[in-house]
């Protein structure tokens, strides 16, 4: 199966009533690929960098609105909120088509959408990138700075991901198995090229290091949604 970050942000806390534990209930076969989010405006909004933003929306305290399409934004964007302590109102959407239907029409003004779904309309200037809200730029973004490098506090690494995993208890030759082949899969250049291409970045592992991510990941997304107070059903 493969699976995504909400993997381990449903049970830090996002969502309510989850009852599997993704230490104890799955097993890990390989890190599959990142995928980066980005603070994005409607082409509109004057500011074009991400401290012009948070200086923005300070002047003009309940003014602006931001939108979210998934789980990464609601979190993503409630900690940028709460950090930089933003006066904004959060929009959330079932899903990220719309929201960006609705940041580029102007109904909502900002969001932290994830680039391989805004790509395309970043490139057509019809919204701006502000800033990376991960570590380091994205390869198809190169001018859109981090936060760090934008002399803002940095934040956590605020990625998305995609892993893929099996039952608990498939037997290990099983998993090697499939570990051996995702890897050589993800190394071949035209699946690299064409996931590099639609914004997402090739991230193959080992089984251990799949597993310490997650745990990792978890650690994160925990601290992060302890202080959203909020919780998606």
């Amino acid at each position: 199966m493969l699976t995504n970050s909400g993997l381990v942000a449903s049970p830090a806390g996002l969502t309510s009533g989850v009852r599997y534990d993704p230490a104890k209930d799955l097993s890990y076969i390989s890190l599959v690929a990142s995928v980066s989010y980005v603070w994005l405006v409607n082409a509109d909004v004057s500011a074009k960098t991400a401290p012009e933003l948070i200086q923005l929306i300070k002047a003009n305290p309940g003014k602006y609105n931001y939108a979210s399409g998934n789980t990464g934004g609601i979190a993503y964007g409630g900690h940028i909120r709460n950090a930089y302590q933003l006066d904004v109102t959060h929009v959330p959407y079932k899903s990220t088509p719309p929201a960006l239907a609705d940041l580029l029409s102007g109904h909502v003004q900002i969001m932290v959408g994830d680039v391989p779904s805004a790509l395309a309309m970043i490139r057509a200037g019809k919204v701006r990138a502000v800033g990376m809200t991960t570590a380091q730029r994205h390869a198809l973004l190169p001018d859109v700075a981090t936060f760090s490098e934008q002399g803002l506090a940095t934040p956590p690494d605020m990625s998305g991901w995609w892993c893929a995993v099996a039952p608990a208890g498939t037997p290990a030759e099983i998993l090697d198995r499939l570990n051996k082949e995702l890897v050589r899969i993800l190394g071949t250049e035209s699946v690299r090229a064409k996931m590099l291409q639609n914004g997402l970045v090739p991230m193959p592992s080992t089984r251990a290091q799949a597993v310490q991510y997650q745990k990792d990941q978890f650690l994160v997304w925990k601290t992060i949604v302890s202080g959203l107070n909020l919780k998606v059903e």
